[in-house]
């Protein structure tokens, strides 16, 4: 998915995203050790994903907590 896809989703819908796609993961790699799965390559975009939206979650809290600049 893209960063611009990515970044008009809520908070929740990110987490849900991240827990559909650590589950896909998961099924991924079971199946990569017990059969032949038809495009390996996915295994890295769904990483790559995953790594995206966690950033961003990690970027709006930091947003969220850090202090306004004082104007003077």
């Amino acid at each position: 998915m893209k960063i611009a896809e990515l970044r008009k989703l809520s908070d929740q819908d990110l987490r849900q995203k991240i827990a559909d796609d650590k589950k896909e993961l998961f099924n991924l790699r079971f199946r990569r050790v017990t059969d032949v799965i038809e495009n390996p390559c996915l295994l890295r975009e769904i990483r790559k994903d995953i790594s995206r939206m966690e950033t961003l979650l990690k970027e709006r809290a930091r947003a969220a907590t850090a202090k306004p600049a004082a104007t003077s």
